[in-house]
């Protein structure tokens, strides 16, 4: 099917274009399938159980925009937080400018929670946890939405996120209301039971557009089975003389990068990736990845930014959730780029974060926390797991001919194994989760939601959940009355009607909306109901150590436990016993020790009371024996707790200084600095870690109206040249706001073409490190990003079906509206009230607003120019324009 063909949907044609530039002129089969004979693009809700890069994204792409067009909202769900800012990012990029108000909403993006409890959005991006809390509000914005589209809906059987998601489906499937829903899955076995249960058709589809070797490498031969075809065949590669996987896999990666390959190793542990990327890049010779070393050297320093710079001296990379947010979209970015050619990974790459490789290593073996230790056990991988990793392999428009998956066999009774639980290993049924989760938390919501308002609905609406199908104990019944009595005891629930209707207090309300378990809700309304407490540390202490606190870790050392680093710590804090915490004073008086879980609590309650304070990142990543990225997930977590607690203050009525001091706690926490420092951290600027914060604010720079004002010179001395003028930008651009809905926006008028009164002479000498162009007659000295660019946007207008050039035509990744942004301002200055150096057409793409006749060349200046790419289009320019000057 050509995509010209979606006209028939009310797609605008502008938009269609779009999708022929980057998606091609056919639709894959599966998306024609979808469109042609199962309703996606009617109002049919479908479930897409399919393998990795078979085309459902662009079927949720689809069915997003046809909705939109249609003025229809549509919620776009996904697992994770990594996720939800990569959607959010590419459908801004592509649709924002058409005035389709697109919004975000995670744990730690909560800036349009209210725009979209209000309905104020036309397509949100949310994590599974807050869309079931806006359910938990406000059920009746069913009604107001026509599409929700659930990725990764697999994932309705993992043991952590597949409770919340399966109860968000069940008030979807229990309510008087029928959005279209769009299920976007790996391929499961048995998933009929869940279409049928959310009254979806099935598009079931195994096979892959780009054909995937699975195997094994034993003694230097690939054995693989092909995943469409299924025919079995080897391939030689490196054969090495050793049972250790390590050699045998460098080895291997060398011989696939020298041929010119990228490849991704998907590894254990988050030691293993930084410890394998750096024994690695000591052999390889790669060429250096100089760009993505550039974009690092802006960054704050931590434990891993220096080692990682090393890695990419050598062309390989590592990536784990110990390395920042940005460090991470650091090495991301340069892989797309093609500049890095090898990553060594946790986990972390292997669900969302789009980075495809020719060729995939897999470590079959993983780490996860035990249910008694609290300390890590090593586990085999899931198949689902590996067939994650394995399709990164291979990705359509990346890889034309195949990719291939390998593990890596130390025997032939090695070899066996893996053969049998991977390559042959049969799809995994769905085993639901929601009746794992306790059961006075799943009363808690579905009766605060009002999906069940007495004791009857109750019992019906679990038992119209997968996970409650099945129930046929007699003694069901009586736990759920036992615990509905429960809930009413502790005030989470009340009655009316003399016990026939049941509905949500205010304490339960919040419970539910918060996300919290209701152990952890009622102990933090008995600390609140307790002595006024300030101490930051003592509520640190209290959060961490709810039912909900248990899921934030961090490792205690043994020398740490037998030298009493933190008994000592602790002492010293609080001299003599001084501490309002019961818990605390009771530590501090105990003669035994602690033990190893509140060694663990005091460490993670310090930790987290340095993170608050000046204290830079680095010395506090050397102290307390952990990273960065870890610091900044412990904190996030921290600030949901502290969230609640400030919540449960309300209602309980408490002092506005109380309520003012958690709140202003819970943000610091979650971006690591003080009051002050809240308002830089809010605008998310690329680059602007809290060290960086800290600087500003502790010159006086704490408010973005000052910065606004500052000369760049002023900042430059406290913060990189890159991340001061990103910062200004952000603070300047109203491009980072949230566009109003397409309901209530007025198309803009585009400028014409033939804008009079703009002269342009590109001169092209160098002056020093930049290049002169005139502008009105006023010299203008451009950096060499800029000048690329005006000279891309020039050559565009002279060679260019209507003068147009897209985003990708000046650089692959996403940074070019912002090198366009700097370019504009930098030619402002030289430019009349009214005239504008350049207009965009709201699809991604650029032209010059300035008549061929008004620009002029300096054809020797622009054909001795070094940047080769530069030179080739001047050769063109100045046959089209005459070689004018």
């Amino acid at each position: 099917m050509r995509v010209e063909k979606l006209l028939r949907y009310g797609i605008p044609e502008s938009v269609i274009e779009s999708w022929r530039k980057n998606q091609g002129e056919e639709l894959l089969p599966l998306q024609a399938l979808a469109v042609t004979k199962h309703g996606l693009l009617n109002g049919q809700s479908l479930i897409i159980s399919a393998p990795t890069s078979s085309g459902k994204t662009f079927c949720g792409e689809m069915a997003s925009v046809a909705n939109l067009f249609k003025r229809k909202k549509v919620i776009y769900l996904v697992p994770l937080k990594a996720i939800a800012e990569e959607k959010f990012s590419d459908f801004q990029e592509k649709y924002s400018e058409l005035g389709i108000g697109v919004v975000i909403s995670t744990k730690d993006r909560q800036e349009h929670d209210r725009r979209i409890e209000k309905g104020d959005f036309d397509l949100a991006i949310m994590i599974y946890e807050k869309f079931n809390q806006l359910l938990i509000k406000n059920m009746d914005i069913l009604n107001q939405v026509n599409l929700i589209i659930v990725d990764e809906l697999q994932m309705i059987a993992d043991p952590s996120r597949g409770p919340v998601l399966e109860l968000a489906l069940l008030k979807i499937r229990t309510s008087k209301y029928r959005p279209q829903i769009l299920g976007l899955s790996a391929v499961l076995s048995e998933v009929d039971e869940l279409s049928s249960w959310l009254e979806c058709k099935l598009l079931l589809e195994k096979s892959r557009p780009v054909e995937l070797w699975q195997g094994i490498l034993l003694d230097g031969n690939f054995f693989y089975k092909k995943h469409n075809s299924r025919e079995e065949g080897t391939e030689e590669l490196v054969s090495l003389d050793s049972e250790e996987a390590h050699p045998i896999l460098f080895a291997n990666v060398e011989k696939l990068v020298k041929d010119g390959e990228q490849v991704l190793v998907f590894l254990k542990s988050k030691l293993d990736s930084e410890t394998l990327a750096s024994l690695f890049s000591e052999k390889a010779n790669l060429p250096p990845c100089l760009n993505a070393i550039e974009a690092l050297s802006d960054l704050e320093n931590t434990t891993l930014k220096e080692k990682l710079i090393g890695c990419l001296q050598k062309g390989i990379a590592f990536h784990n959730a110990d390395l920042s947010f940005d460090e991470r979209r650091t090495v991301e970015f340069f892989y797309l780029q093609g500049e890095v050619r090898v990553i060594f990974s946790t986990t972390t790459l292997s669900m969302g974060v789009n980075l495809p490789a020719k060729t995939v290593f897999i470590e079959t073996q993983k780490y996860q926390l035990g249910e008694y230790s609290g300390k890590t056990v090593m586990l085999p991988i899931s198949l689902s797991e590996y067939e994650n990793m394995s399709g990164r392999a291979g990705r359509f428009g990346l890889e034309k001919d195949f990719g291939r998956s390998i593990l890596i066999a130390a025997n032939k009774f090695h070899f066996d194994s893996l053969w049998e639980g991977y390559i042959e290993g049969e799809d995994e049924k769905i085993v639901f989760q929601l009746d794992k989760k306790d059961m006075e938390d799943t009363i808690l919501d579905l009766i605060t939601s009002k999906a069940a308002k007495n004791r009857s609905q109750l019992e019906q609406v679990i038992k119209a959940a997968p996970s409650g199908r099945f129930i046929s104990d007699p003694a069901f019944g009586g736990a759920l009355d036992e615990k509905v009595e429960e809930l009413i005891q502790n005030k989470m629930l009340l009655t009316t009607d003399k016990g026939k209707t049941v509905f949500a207090s205010k304490l339960g309300t919040l419970c539910a909306l918060k996300g919290i378990s209701v152990q952890t809700g009622l102990l933090l309304k008995r600390k609140l109901e307790g002595p006024s407490d300030f101490d930051p540390f003592s509520w640190f202490y209290d959060i961490l150590d709810t039912k909900d606190g248990e899921d934030i870790y961090i490792n205690v050392f043994p020398f740490e436990e037998q030298n009493k680093v933190y008994e000592e710590a602790l002492s010293q804090r609080y001299p003599q016993s001084q501490s309002t915490n019961d818990e605390i004073k009771d530590l501090l008086e105990r003669k035994i020790g602690f033990t190893h879980k509140e060694t663990q609590l005091v460490k993670l309650s310090f930790l987290l009371s340095d993170w608050i304070t000046p204290q830079n990142t680095l010395n506090l990543e050397n102290k307390y024996y952990c990273r960065s990225g870890q610091i900044d997930q412990i904190g996030k977590k921290a600030s949901w707790l502290l969230d609640a607690a400030c919540g449960i203050a309300r209602v309980l009525n408490l002092s506005r200084k109380l309520i003012a001091f958690l709140k202003n706690l819970s943000q610091g926490v979650n971006f690591g600095v003080d009051q002050r420092g809240l308002k830089l951290a809010k605008l998310r600027t690329p680059g602007l870690g809290r060290d960086y914060i800290w600087n500003l604010v502790e010159n006086k720079f704490s408010d973005p109206k000052k910065i606004k004002e500052a000369k760049l010179a002023e900042l430059e001395k406290l913060i990189p040249t890159r991340v001061a003028e990103r910062l200004k930008e952000r603070i300047h651009d109203s491009k980072f706001k949230v566009q109003d809905s397409i309901f209530r926006s007025k198309k803009q008028e585009t400028r014409s073409l033939e804008q009079e009164g703009i002269e342009l002479v590109i001169d092209g000498s160098a002056v020093k490190d930049k290049f002169s162009v005139l502008v009105n007659g006023k010299r203008v000295n451009l950096p060499a990003k800029s000048f690329k660019y005006l000279i891309k946007l020039t050559w565009a207008l002279f060679k260019n079906e209507g003068g147009w050039i897209h985003k990708d035509d000046f650089e692959p990744g996403e940074n070019q509206a912002r090198y366009l942004h700097r370019l504009k301002n930098q030619i402002k200055p030289s430019l009349n009230q009214g005239q504008a150096l350049f207009e965009n057409n709201r699809l991604g793409s650029y032209r010059l607003t300035i008549p061929k006749k008004n620009i002029e060349l300096n054809k020797d200046a622009l054909l001795k120019n070094t940047d080769v790419e530069i030179g080739k289009m001047a050769e063109g320019l100045v046959i089209e324009s005459n070689g004018l000057m």
